[in-house]
């Protein structure tokens, strides 16, 4: 069923955002910081627990099973990811990234590539819990850009709790 996609979505969601705390922990294991430590719990217990848990449960209360109308061909669609994967590269090159750690120049890159797809999510899709996924996509290359391309670790918790209040806004 079309519900069923949607949960392979979800915890699709729930892995990236997973992974995103596996790097913070990289992060942290490289410059131990508060900041990184509650930075790197906010992402577990928000993104990877509370997020899926709320749109899973969503699906379930609201019996939502048509959620998924292209706009565009899916196979237009992947091969749009795999060019914007290419110039997320193109666009910062290694020599650009020297200041970091090589256990981590490759996420700049990444965490841009994954706006891109976040936002061909949001822009592909008809109905509104297939458009808030793109948007949560979109969050996790944001929050992962600003984790490891910023200075002040303060701001990036500014920045998540915004975030975050802004997406509990679009769940109610």
């Amino acid at each position: 069923s079309k519900q069923t996609h949607l949960m392979d979505n979800i915890k699709t969601y729930a892995f990236q955002s997973f992974c995103i705390f596996a790097l913070t922990v990289v992060l942290l294991t490289e410059h131990f910081s508060t900041h990184l430590l509650i930075s790197a719990i906010i992402v577990l217990a928000v993104k990877v627990i509370i997020f899926p848990y709320l749109l899973s449960n969503t699906l379930k209360t609201l019996h939502i099973e048509d959620q998924f109308e292209n706009i565009i061909n899916i196979q237009f669609i992947f091969l749009a990811i795999g060019a914007l994967t290419a110039f997320s590269f193109w666009i910062f090159p290694y020599e650009e990234l020297g200041f970091l750690s090589p256990k981590t120049y490759h996420v700049i890159p990444l965490a841009i590539a994954i706006v891109f797809i976040g936002l061909l999510l949001m822009i592909n899709r008809t109905k509104t819990i297939s458009q808030i996924l793109g948007f949560l996509v979109m969050e996790n290359g944001i929050s992962l850009a600003i984790l490891f391309g910023a200075y002040s670790v303060s701001s990036v918790l500014e920045f998540w709790l915004a975030i975050y209040l802004l997406i509990g806004v679009l769940f109610m």
